[in-house]
């Protein structure tokens, strides 16, 4: 479902940008934060990217020989998921991360960006 594909979608952003280096936020109480509407659609595009990301390249993942190859992928996978949220207008990654860390302990975030990343569909 949308629901899930988000889910899975912010979690593994998070962790891949995370693993990729990325700097971390100081930002506090993230769960109180407030967004901007053109901040959350931004999210929302850049979520949708790396959804079509993970749904191209699940296959390759599952269908590779050995555990270094998996690797392979999944670094390519982040590096793509890192790119899409770079290539998408009014956002970064940290923000990114920053968004999808508040919307895992804000459920009116949560809503709010789900209604946004169905409406990319």
């Amino acid at each position: 479902t949308v629901i899930m594909a988000l889910c899975t979608v912010m979690g593994t952003a998070t962790t891949a940008m995370a693993q990729g280096g990325a700097a971390q936020t100081t930002m506090q109480n993230q769960g109180q934060m407030n967004f901007s509407e053109a901040k959350l659609d931004a999210y929302a595009e850049s979520a949708y990217k790396i959804a079509q990301i993970k749904g191209n390249m699940a296959p390759q993942m599952e269908s590779a020989p050995n555990e270094q190859q998996k690797r392979q992928v999944y670094q390519a996978m982040q590096n793509r998921m890192a790119t899409a949220i770079q290539n998408t207008d009014g956002i970064t990654i940290q923000e990114y991360q920053t968004i999808t860390r508040s919307a895992q302990t804000n459920p009116a975030l949560a809503n709010r960006i789900r209604s946004r990343f169905q409406a990319a569909q």
